[in-house]
């Protein structure tokens, strides 16, 4: 197992869109994909994959722009 910074995403599934979508960035201890994503289907969220590198750009351009909240948005 290794530490994984998760990304648990409300996305649509095959496209990365980056205006109004919320999104949460947590870190957790030590949990494989499957368990990251049961963490993530409980709480009605999906795990987001990144699958190329244009989408891997997006992603932290988002960031850096409208920043990213830690933990659960309240």
């Amino acid at each position: 197992m290794v530490r994984l910074l998760l990304l648990i995403c409300c996305l649509h599934l095959g496209n990365f869109q980056t205006a109004k979508d919320r999104y949460i960035v947590a870190t957790f201890g030590k949990v494989n994909w499957f368990q990251a994503n049961q963490i993530c289907h409980k709480s009605d969220m999906i795990l987001a994959t990144v699958t190329s590198y244009h989408q891997q750009l997006l992603l932290m351009h988002s960031i850096a722009v409208n920043g990213h909240l830690l933990g659960q948005e309240g």
